[in-house]
């Protein structure tokens, strides 16, 4: 009878630690739904490791072992560089790039927004050189090492903007944006003509462009005036010479920090019935180009989650490529991924920083009931 009691005794001392200091505890006590990220068909299951609401400057690591291969749920909170959370996350990973936007509220054939979206990508052959078609138009572009700038030229066959062609004096919606790229992981400055929001992501353009064969080379306050050409320009720097030239000065990203010895473009423009044609000047001290293969090599979270197998080899580690905003400071960012791992022994380790953790916000805290990772057995 003793030793029935003493038996269960241990029991309930087992569960009572688990619970009350681990995410069980928390999630029970979450009477108020502040749990936005836990799935509720995780909520009343024990965890596979767990490493919580750690203070500043700690290194845990716990392990697990798995009898046999298991489908994981990962759940992590954790801080972001500071490099990248002076930006909003969808500038993450973006290349120095050309966008060029089109509306017509009162055309059939394109009643909302068209986007158009030209990413420097260097050549195989040549590092200074970008060329290639997309959705129908065509992108060629060099970079100028002794001035530092990109020339541009575009070509959008009307047919991309689903029109046999545009009539003399008609106008669409439009704007173009310049984006910069200087440190291969995000955009950290934007300009555009016409807009002092970014036009990719505005739903409405408040811009436009008309499309005229006179000589007149003078704009309205809110349209640029393309020129007709007898023939199409493409790369004839001659023609382009002759065409006006339009500054596009309106920051929308890059706020304070924005520099304009950085940063700055300009456009021109001509159309005929084949299509439109731009030449994009942007002066830009730095190219800038995120490569795929390094986005999972780099150390993103300022506040470091891995999984790791006894010999050492990392299989996991928090990255921003699939992370996600929760709230608060924009460097709080969380992760919902699942993954298979074989039968084996596995360390989860997690390590804080001086600052922002759960004891001692330097910013706003993330809107979660924790601070660090969980793992369950996948449902």
């Amino acid at each position: 009878m003793k030793t029935k009691i003493l038996l269960c005794g241990i029991i309930f001392l087992h569960v009572s630690c688990s619970s009350r200091q681990g995410i069980r505890r928390l999630l029970e006590d979450d009477r108020n739904g502040n749990n936005h990220l836990i799935k509720k068909q995780y909520v009343n299951d024990e965890p596979v490791a767990e490493i919580i609401n750690l203070p500043a400057y700690t290194d845990k690591d716990t392990t697990f072992r798995l009898i046999k291969p298991t489908k994981l749920q990962l759940y992590a909170v954790s801080e972001l560089n500071p490099d990248l959370a002076t930006v909003p996350r969808r500038y993450f990973f973006k290349n120095d790039d050309v966008e060029i936007n089109f509306g017509c509220n009162s055309c059939n054939k394109m009643s909302v927004k068209r986007s158009f979206v030209y990413p420097w990508i260097d050549s195989t052959t040549s590092k200074d050189t970008s060329q290639y078609k997309k959705e129908g138009t065509n992108y060629f572009c060099f970079y100028n090492k002794s001035n530092h700038c990109y020339y541009a030229f575009i070509t959008i066959p009307w047919k991309a903007l689903n029109f046999q062609k545009v009539q003399q004096g008609s106008t669409l919606n439009f704007d173009i944006a310049v984006g910069d790229n200087d440190d291969n992981m995000k955009q950290k400055a934007k300009i555009a003509w016409y807009s002092n929001e970014d036009p990719l992501y505005s739903p409405k353009l408040k811009g436009g462009i008309s499309f005229d064969n006179t000589k007149s080379t003078q704009n309205n306050s809110s349209a640029i005036r393309s020129m007709y050409s007898n023939r199409p320009l493409l790369t004839d720097t001659a023609q382009w010479k002759k065409r006006k030239s339009t500054g596009i000065n309106h920051v929308v990203l890059g706020g304070t920090n924005f520099d304009r010895a950085d940063l700055s473009a300009s456009f021109q423009t001509a159309w005929n019935d084949e299509g439109i044609y731009f030449l994009v000047k942007v002066a830009d001290s730095k190219k800038g180009q995120v490569f795929s293969r390094n986005l999972l090599r780099s150390s993103t979270f300022a506040d470091q989650c891995q999984i790791v197998n006894t010999k050492g080899d990392m299989l996991w580690e928090i990255n921003a490529f699939y992370s996600h905003y929760v709230g608060g400071a924009l460097k709080n960012q969380a992760v919902d991924t699942t993954l298979l791992l074989p039968a084996g022994t596995y360390h989860l380790k997690y390590k804080t920083d001086e600052s922002h953790n759960w004891a001692n916000w330097d910013d706003r805290p993330p809107n979660t009931i924790f601070y660090g990772v969980v793992l369950y057995k996948a449902k």
